[in-house]
């Protein structure tokens, strides 16, 4: 085993569901976040902006073409706002101030419709409702969890469960762990964010390093290739290139 790197960068992804994009958000420093493109079907890595402050990431999502990104934040003069951007550009087309980050940002209910928590938007290719009015239209209880029923998720009690098609291995999150229930090794607790991305192949984020499983690589439990983001200086835009297994 290797020594794990004393302040690790985080990485969430954001999976699109219609196109083989998938939007990445890194953090490290603490207060340094840097928005990023991949597209896995072309195996490219895009690097967008950088923000001096964080993206409230529970309340962020990105449109099922990969084309736009729904987020909140928070700067480093302690303003929030929410907005949506064509990532992994992070300048807003529309945006607005907001309490706090988890008071804003947003999802998509599917690809025409766009629901937004606590502010209203214009000038989008999209249906925009409030996330009040949604609710009401749907008559959907106060538990009820929009992006977890989306993206394909079902709730087995004790753990989340996610398989693109039934010929696919089954994705499982459990208590803060992903997990692989035919591979155990493959994934374990270090891991920040795992996904499908829409060609069913499997994308993870761990101790700073983005991999992806293709779909005949995955059954023999093994990676397929991976992009090391740990040591991007901060500043500065990604260059490198996919390490093949």
């Amino acid at each position: 085993m290797h020594p794990l790197p004393a302040q690790p960068a985080r990485i969430h992804l954001l999976a699109a569901q219609g196109a083989p994009t998938v939007v990445v958000v890194r953090r490290k420093p603490t207060r340094r976040t840097h928005v990023l493109s991949w597209h896995t079907k072309s195996d490219q890595l895009i690097s967008g902006s950088w923000l001096y402050g964080r993206i409230e990431l529970q309340v962020s999502d990105v449109s099922f073409d990969g084309k736009y990104m729904v987020y909140a934040a928070r700067g480093k003069n302690g303003k929030s706002w929410t907005g949506v951007c064509n990532p992994p550009w992070l300048e807003a087309i529309t945006d607005a101030e907001c309490a706090s980050p988890s008071r804003g940002g947003g999802f998509w209910h599917d690809a025409q419709t766009l629901i937004l928590q606590n502010w209203e938007a214009e000038g989008l290719p999209f249906d925009c409702y409030t996330l009040d009015d949604w609710y009401r239209r749907l008559g959907q209880p106060p538990h009820y969890d929009p992006l977890i029923e989306r993206y394909g998720w079902k709730d087995d009690g004790d753990s989340l469960s996610l398989r693109p098609a039934h010929d696919h291995t089954v994705l499982r999150f459990r208590d803060g762990t992903y997990s692989i229930d035919e591979f155990p090794d493959l994934l374990d607790e270090v891991v920040d964010s795992a996904a499908y991305d829409s060609e069913g192949s499997l994308v993870f984020s761990r101790l700073g390093v983005l991999t992806k499983c293709e779909p005949s690589d995955l059954k023999h439990g093994r990676t397929t290739y991976s992009f090391d983001l740990e040591t991007l200086p901060d500043g500065e835009r990604w260059s490198g290139s996919p390490v093949r297994r």
